[in-house]
């Protein structure tokens, strides 16, 4: 072969090989780098110790990206918008680590009917934003808060039923069944990720969580109390909105948000058992200023002294029959209940008319469930109920 023909071929591997590695280079170079700015949610609240017309707003800000072998710059501001006009700019500082911020602007003053727009954009030489169509949130105001709350609103333990796990010491209970009840009430218009998960612990000691049925919910603003008002993402109904206290204030409350059973836990009389709501990673937080109503504690109930609450013949079921029982105790001459102790339903520390009335909303109309706890519950004064005994 001659010089100058395996110089050619060698000259055509060589280009060869430079179109390889240029388009492995190229290759490299087409990793797609994506991210994203996005308003999850904002809330409204009364600025503390300031006139009744200014409000904080918080937002709560996702600034995501994939594995990059490049650093993105996600500077980034948030515009507050007052009905289209610019109240306010200022800076988000990405951390590392962390995708999800929170911005606080204090004091805005806000009336009813105004219009809240809070707005993200790039910072001078940060990155451009890919995605615009979640880049701004808008919430009508009413002149109450826009905000949401989870809620513990019941826990009650009770000792595990024979044959459904239950173990005995002497005859005696020595697990327990934790039943907790948990609402989201919230005031908004839009979805939320409220995901959530109850974690159990016994004398400080985590030893079981579990995470919420229900995670996104879609509100709708309440102009009425009664009407629907809670969604899942399904369309599923899972809330009302009703009235708080003695306020005339109407926000959407979804009972059974968290709703779940601890099944034979193992304890002992005085064990303190302690249940916290707290939101999942990733999920929208509780806002401060709020009651410290995400925990309930209470001690592992003594095995004796039990008896189902309202259960007035003692027959271990509570329905209609112990209604007419008690009002039969009260207004004619009926036998006297074998615990009277637990005959007080609704807790306010008297046996009246006011019990049964209670009761039957409870069963009949959606009432609020006995304070003191459903099913077998400690009353010191009475003997334990064969329906509570293992």
């Amino acid at each position: 072969m001659s010089t100058r023909l395996t110089t050619r071929i060698i000259g055509v591997l060589g280009a060869c090989i430079l179109v390889a590695n240029g388009m492995t280079t190229l290759s490299r170079a087409q990793i797609i780098e994506s991210w994203n700015r996005k308003v999850e949610a904002f809330s409204v609240t009364p600025s503390v110790g300031a006139a009744a017309d200014l409000f904080d707003i918080r937002a709560f800000i996702s600034l995501s990206t994939t594995t990059q072998s490049t650093v993105i710059d996600l500077g980034t501001e948030m515009v507050i918008l007052v009905n289209g006009e610019r109240y306010s700019v200022q800076q988000v500082v990405p951390e590392a680590g962390n995708d999800n911020l929170v911005a606080t602007q204090p004091g805005v003053p806000l009336q009813p009917e105004d219009e809240i727009m809070v707005l993200l954009r790039p910072s001078p030489g940060a990155a451009p934003e890919p995605n615009q169509a979640d880049d701004s949130l808008v919430q009508p105001f009413n002149g109450l808060e826009i905000c949401w709350n989870r809620k513990i609103v019941a826990m009650s333990i009770v000792p595990t039923p024979t044959g459904a796990g239950a173990t005995l010491a002497g005859g005696l209970p020595t697990t327990y069944d934790v039943q907790v009840e948990a609402d989201v009430q919230a005031s908004y218009d839009g979805a939320l990720n409220l995901a959530s998960e109850l974690e159990l612990r016994i004398n400080g000691v985590p030893t079981a969580h579990s995470p919420s049925a229900s995670d996104w919910l879609v509100f709708n603003p309440c102009v009425e109390c009664g009407l629907p008002c809670a969604f899942t993402l399904e369309g599923e109904a899972r809330g009302s909105c009703e009235i708080q206290n003695e306020d005339l204030y109407c926000p959407c409350r979804s009972p059974g948000f968290a709703s779940m059973t601890f099944l034979a836990v193992p304890a002992e009389p005085g064990d303190i058992i302690e249940v916290i709501l707290r939101p999942v990673p990733g999920a929208l937080p509780e806002l401060p200023g709020f009651p410290d109503d995400d925990e309930e504690r209470e001690p592992v109930p003594s095995r004796r002294n039990l008896w189902v609450t309202y259960d007035c013949n003692g027959d271990g079921t509570v329905d209609l029959a112990d209604a007419v029982c008690h009002l039969a105790y009260l207004f004619s001459g009926g036998p006297e209940p074998a615990c009277q102790e637990a005959m007080d339903f609704n807790d306010d520390g008297l046996k009246d008319l006011t019990d049964p009335i209670a009761a039957l909303a409870h069963q009949f109309n959606g009432g609020p469930p006995p304070p003191a706890g459903s099913g077998c519950q400690v009353y010191p004064s009475c003997e334990m109920s064969e329906h509570c005994a293992p």
